[in-house]
């Protein structure tokens, strides 16, 4: 199919190869040929050049980026296309406007150090498009076995979970996944499943793939390895783990501290397990790490949010999660959650907004969809207007929010702003003022603490009942069987709480 992108395992008598394979126009193909021949004698290096473009086309369409910016790792460039040479590859495409590049950090992927890791983010030059109906030419990669399955993992998980519009941030985290973690990971997940399948169970066999696996990824050590498959198979449910890792380390994963409060209202996320089949999805080592922690017992943090490892796993692997053998079921989760929580935060701070405008807030936030409604009068899509709102809740100054954009997500800002001048002119001049009259509180961190003021006793009054909530954010999960349980209507709830202030103050 045109514009496929082709992932084939070959077979050859020295080892296991990949092949990915990707279409580029053909008028684009001579364009680059020809400033190769002008530049260079030798075909390995034209072809260096053509492979190039090749990999930001293929990462944008992987991205889902038809003229944004896409992070493309530089171990992608020295695998595919060449370790000494890519990067003058790609300085003479940018210079020839097939293709754009800068530096940018990449904020959730931080050291040990806890120092903000570079990306590189590229982009096809405005001259040439993904998408032409010009005839194209199939342009091929060869590589490694396990580069090639680390490769074709970022593919099907942004295919599967992260394909839809207003994703960017989500795939952007994803593709910038180093690929030796991806490799790990996948080998980690293979030797669990053959434990749990009953294919390895001899001492020696384990301590060789462990050692293996360790060997290959230097950020993580034989004893921690050891005891984050000891942890897994714990909460997979296998039996007599014990005879398959014998003497297990000191614990090294650690666990969020217990308190006494937390202790006797949390012992039940000491049931909680996983699917088997979790590992399928598992990405990277981190989702392995919260998997390990899901049984913790959790605790409330300053704010009063619950923080426990179920908020931190991917929304895909949380299907696989159970409690007592139940998976989990969303039983409420509220729409904008922040945005329809305002009538409270501003009533913390003193911010008087009029009734008849508070009204339509509510009417809007509480019955309606607050998303929607912005997409439908900006003219675009909910998905694509959604992220725009995490920043917009900040807003201090209205220039600053709409500059700071990147050209993609600027006319959403603009969207949202119109909105708000026309729809609710009181309430996006409170936000535009709150850091004057608040004492730098942020209006992300009262929203937190009206959020858990809200959650936190209706999670209580579940439990009061004999339920088991799982608190995540401003969602609450219970396990499937519970939920014809639930004796009231918790979505009702929450707007009961909000709607416990009635506004008699009035801006003239």
């Amino acid at each position: 199919m045109k514009g496929e992108i082709i992932f084939k395992k070959i077979k050859n008598k020295k080892k296991e190869q990949g092949l990915i394979q990707v279409e580029i126009e053909y008028d684009t193909y001579n364009s680059i040929k020809k400033k190769g021949e002008e530049k260079y004698k030798d075909s390995r290096r034209i072809e260096g050049l053509i492979k190039a473009y090749a990999l930001v086309v293929m990462e944008s369409k992987i991205g889902k980026q038809t003229g944004g910016w896409t992070p493309i790792t530089s171990s992608k460039f020295e695998t595919l296309v060449s370790k000494r040479h890519y990067k003058e590859y790609v300085d003479i495409l940018q210079r020839h406007g097939y293709i754009y590049y800068k530096k940018t950090p990449l904020i959730k992927s931080k050291n040990k150090s806890g120092i903000k890791r570079d990306i590189t983010l590229y982009r096809l030059g405005i001259c040439v498009s993904m998408f032409s109906e010009n005839k194209t030419r199939a342009i091929t990669f060869n590589c490694n076995k396990d580069f090639w399955r680390a490769y074709k993992k970022e593919y099907e998980q942004i295919s599967t979970n992260y394909f839809q519009e207003g994703m960017d941030n989500k795939r952007k985290c994803i593709m910038s996944a180093k690929e030796k973690d991806v490799i790990t990971t996948q080998m980690i997940c293979d030797f669990v499943r053959k434990i749990y399948c009953g294919k390895i169970n001899r001492q020696d066999t384990i301590h060789k793939n462990i050692e293996t696996i360790s060997n290959l990824y230097s950020k993580i050590s034989y004893d921690e390895l050891h005891n984050l498959v000891f942890k897994l198979l714990e909460i997979i449910g296998i039996k007599n783990k014990e005879q398959y890792i014998k003497n297990k380390p000191a614990q090294l994963i650690e666990d969020v501290p217990i308190t006494k409060d937390s202790n006797t209202k949390f012992n039940y996320y000491k049931e909680v397990g996983v699917d088997v089949e979790i590992l399928k999805e598992c990405y990277c080592l981190t989702d392995l790490k919260h998997i390990t922690r899901l049984s913790n017992i959790p605790k409330y943090h300053y704010d009063g949010k619950l923080y426990s490892a179920l908020a931190n796993l991917r929304k895909p692997l949380r299907k696989y999660v159970r409690y007592n053998g139940w998976s989990l079921e969303q039983a409420m989760d509220v729409s904008s959650a922040h945005f329809t929580m305002l009538p409270m935060i501003f009533e913390k701070v003193g911010t008087s907004i009029p009734f008849w405008e508070m009204t339509e807030w509510k009417k809007l936030t509480q019955n309606g969809d607050l998303y929607d409604e912005v997409a439908r009068f900006g003219g675009t899509t909910r998905n694509l207007i959604k992220p725009t709102f995490q920043p917009f809740l900040s807003i201090k100054n209205e220039k600053s929010f709409i500059y700071a954009a990147n050209e993609n997500d600027r006319q959403n800002r603009l969207i949202i702003c119109a909105f708000f001048k026309d729809k609710f002119p009181f309430i996006y001049q409170a936000l535009l003022g709150w850091h004057k009259h608040t004492n730098n509180t942020t209006i992300k961190s009262a929203a937190n603490v009206v959020e858990s003021e809200i959650i936190n006793p209706i999670c209580e009054r579940l439990r009061e009942i004999g339920l088991h909530p799982f608190r995540v954010h401003d969602a609450i999960y219970l396990p499937s069987n519970e939920i014809s349980m639930v004796s009231f209507d918790i979505r009702q709830e929450v707007f009961n709480y909000i709607n416990r202030w009635e506004s008699t103050k009035h801006i003239a």
